[in-house]
């Protein structure tokens, strides 16, 4: 397992917005193309609530044609702590 404790997120404030455009996914090929690789390549996915509960789940099926997304989770696992 990797080690991240090194790493922190990027300021996102201190950007300008231009830069943040990098990260950007916004194109529908773009999209179906990311959204099939985090499922074929089974990414866990964070799933997270208002009230601050997180849970990790699998990307189970992209349906193109509806826009509909589904996901897989355990439904006895303990919600993500981070």
């Amino acid at each position: 397992m990797m080690n991240f404790a090194d790493t922190r997120p990027a300021e996102l404030e201190a950007m300008p917005l231009p830069e943040l455009d990098t990260f950007r996914v916004t194109g529908m090929a773009q999209i179906r193309s990311l959204l099939k690789s985090v499922m074929d390549r089974n990414i866990p996915v964070i799933i997270s609530g208002s009230d601050g509960s997180a849970h990790t789940a699998q990307l189970w099926a992209v349906d193109s044609n509806r826009e509909k997304i589904s996901f897989s989770a355990d439904l006895l696992s303990p919600p993500f702590t981070g």
